[in-house]
């Protein structure tokens, strides 16, 4: 069965952002999605194994793009549906989060297997309730913002226009 996850209290931060322009909403909805997201992007740092290059750990990101190939096994729902990502841009990374299966090489060299080493499912499993429970605070708090700079803007636009 699959997981439920519900967020209470959200119905008028959404009815906020529906009235405000679609962009606008957009950046503000990334912004708090992302600052919610944080606890995961921290865990998932902590928890990626460190090679001598560092890349997987240090390119652990929240982004609302995936790379090509990952984009291609995304669901599609609609433009109106924001989604935010939580991994690492290292070309390696899946390899180590699920593991290989023992294969050989195109020249015929057997090259072995290895272990999966799970470091992504466990900072999402262990932090899932801190984004749910800071998303809502963290939306509002953006909604805030963003009608203040609106309402900073306007009033700046009405200075001028009175004086000139």
């Amino acid at each position: 069965m699959k997981p439920t996850l519900s967020l209470q209290g959200v119905a008028q931060l959404d009815k906020v952002l529906q009235e405000m322009a679609k962009t606008t909403a957009k950046r503000t909805a990334r912004k708090a999605m992302s600052q919610a997201l944080d606890p995961v992007l921290q865990a998932a740092r902590d928890l990626a194994p460190v090679g001598p290059t560092g890349r997987l750990r240090d390119g652990v990101n929240v982004s609302h793009k995936l790379n090509k190939s990952q984009a291609g096994e995304a669901p599609r729902e609609g433009k109106d549906v924001l989604h935010m990502y939580v991994g690492s841009n290292s070309p390696h990374a899946h390899l180590v989060e699920f593991g290989t299966g023992p294969r050989h090489h195109k020249s015929g060299k057997y090259v072995g297997s290895m272990p999966p080493n799970p470091w992504m499912r466990p900072a999402w499993d262990g932090n899932r309730q801190a984004v749910l429970d800071g998303l809502a605070a963290a939306l509002r708090a953006e909604i805030e913002k963003t009608l203040a700079r609106i309402a900073k803007r306007k009033a700046n636009a009405a200075r001028k226009a009175a004086r000139g």
